[in-house]
């Protein structure tokens, strides 16, 4: 009996943690020809995520392939590539830049 109660108080604190800090999660994805992401979050916040960084390392090699790279679709709340590279998306959210901030940056 013990055991339940404890178990019950932790998945209500899980789900109050989760809820507390899960950040919005991708609706749609637009490649362009830098190797960015124009990602469309759950909470219509429009942000630019830069995949340069990614590029040499490991699974993501094959990204450089510019037509793979444009094949990425909005998949399970984050995005994915059909040979399985993908992004948590909350590294998605954290780490892009404002649409607007990176455009006056370049132009």
């Amino acid at each position: 009996m013990q055991r339940s109660l404890m178990v019950k108080k932790y998945l209500k604190l899980t789900l109050k943690i989760r809820g507390a800090y899960m950040y919005p999660r991708i609706k749609n994805v637009v490649p362009t020809d830098d190797y960015k992401l124009i990602l469309t979050f759950t909470n219509d916040e429009v942000k630019v995520f830069d995949v340069t960084p990614y590029l040499n390392k490991g699974f993501f090699k094959q990204l450089k392939d510019k037509s793979y790279f444009k094949s990425v679709k909005a998949f399970m709340d984050s995005i994915q590539w059909k040979n399985g590279q993908d992004f948590c998306p909350d590294v998605l959210y954290l780490d892009s830049k404002n649409k607007e901030s990176t455009t006056n940056s370049f132009g």
